[in-house]
């Protein structure tokens, strides 16, 4: 749903809700370059699902173990 939300503006994205677990922050990191610009996470930090300091570093580059090259976004 948000890809299409995406498509349809051109107006910066925010994910509210759905975000329970830090996989579900690494999905919406792959969307940024379509437009997605941040998420609401209250619930899941106030639940302890992850800290405020892993959201951040969910949300920054990855690196994949198998792969020799530079981080992807």
């Amino acid at each position: 749903l948000l890809k299409e939300v995406c498509k349809a503006t051109d107006r910066p994205v925010i994910a509210s809700g759905g975000v329970s677990r830090l996989e579900d922050l690494h999905r919406l990191a792959e969307m940024v370059p379509l437009g997605v610009e941040g998420a609401i996470v209250g619930r899941a930090l106030y639940d302890g699902a992850f800290t405020l300091a892993e959201a951040i570093a969910a949300m920054g580059p990855r690196v994949d173990p198998y792969e020799w090259a530079p981080p992807r976004p």
